[in-house]
């Protein structure tokens, strides 16, 4: 196996496994790193679409921006987050139709607002659990993440197709949503 692909099987896995058992408890720096990736996202499209110049200082600018507002207004990382989960459950579902998915995404990002401990451990512990059940997948077929990423709808069936990945993604699924409920169970008797 290459360097690269191990790097990124362990990254997916350990990544996995805190936002699986400690998701709402590290939510603070998930947002944080939320803002960056968008903030990364958005200050790609101008750079590339303006022709800005001293295009390193904008990015590393607006990142700045991005990660410092998503982790001092913390409703706006949970509301991003659940819309964003609604919204890839949504066109996971209904591919053909993304109207859906965008009501779907501001359905569970308001959900996520209103039910904020709950829906954020479920949320974290599916997206720990199905990093690992991914990883695992890749590593079973001999995938990088590039051949993952062109069709992963397809690859998503696939893996969930696998009643020995679905079963695992469902163990660790409910290993996650238990284990952060206890943790926030104790810490709210203390």
């Amino acid at each position: 196996m290459l360097p690269s692909f191990v790097l990124v099987i362990s990254t997916m896995v350990v990544i996995g496994l805190l936002l699986n058992l400690l998701g709402y408890r590290i939510f603070r720096v998930y947002s944080l790193i939320i803002g960056v990736l968008m903030g990364l996202i958005f200050s790609t499209y101008l750079v590339l679409n303006f022709n800005l110049n001293s295009a390193a200082l904008i990015v590393i600018f607006i990142c700045s921006v991005f990660a410092a507002f998503f982790w001092l207004v913390y409703r706006a990382g949970l509301f991003v987050t659940g819309s964003l989960s609604g919204y890839f459950f949504g066109i996971y579902l209904i591919p053909d139709v993304p109207v859906y998915a965008y009501a779907l995404a501001l359905l569970v990002g308001l959900i996520t607002i209103l039910a904020e401990r709950f829906m954020m451990v479920l949320i974290t512990a599916l997206i720990g659990a199905t990093l690992i059940t991914l990883a695992t997948y890749m590593t079973l077929n001999g995938y990088e993440l590039a051949t993952i990423l062109l069709d992963v709808r397809e690859n998503f069936n696939l893996m969930f197709l696998n009643p020995l990945l679905f079963l695992l993604w469902l163990s660790l699924s409910t290993m996650g949503i238990t284990t952060q409920l206890t943790i926030l169970k104790e810490k709210t008797e203390e």
